[in-house]
């Protein structure tokens, strides 16, 4: 079994979550960009991710790499919703028949959880909003690409982990 192979595909997907955490951040607090809901959760399911590449970068045993990669894999499928949901809001544009919500934090006051996770889910009027860009693209495809990438990676490191059998 080569091991180096299974954890250099850990590496590099710890390392470009923790890149992706590092620019989410600094768009927040730097430019002032306020997260709308979509963000909010496709940043939930990056954080998880990223403790999730750690875990599987540092454990040792077959059968818990195994529960790692799946569910990686679906924080991966879900962030790739998530995003190209916010994608096709931002397309649409805003209309004025589109979902309008409090704050976040009167969401988490006032609510149930299970209508904060629908509201969450289904996005608002912020969603459709592009606040900014890089290279003529929002970061809703950037956020598309972030989670693709981290498919592709978990795709070999799936395959690698198959083909060993640790």
């Amino acid at each position: 079994m080569n091991h180096n192979a299974t954890r250099s595909y850990s590496f590099w997907m710890l390392i470009l979550t923790f890149l992706t955490l590092f620019i989410s951040y600094s768009l927040e607090y730097v430019l002032q960009l306020e997260p709308c809901p979509l963000c909010l959760m496709q940043r939930f399911f990056t954080v998880l991710l990223a403790f999730l590449c750690l875990g599987q970068f540092t454990s040792a045993v077959w059968a818990k790499k195994r529960v790692y990669l799946f569910t990686e894999g679906l924080l991966m499928l879900l962030g790739l919703v998530l995003a190209s949901r916010q994608f096709w809001l931002q397309s649409q544009g805003g209309h004025d028949n589109s979902l309008c919500m409090p704050g976040f934090e009167a969401i988490l006051n006032y609510f149930s959880w299970d209508v904060i996770i629908q509201m969450l889910f289904w996005g608002s009027n912020d969603c459709a909003t592009v606040a900014w860009r890089l290279l003529g693209m929002p970061l809703s495809a950037w956020s598309m690409g972030y989670f693709l990438l981290m498919l592709v990676l978990w795709l070999g490191h799936y395959r690698q982990l198959n083909h060993s059998k640790m």
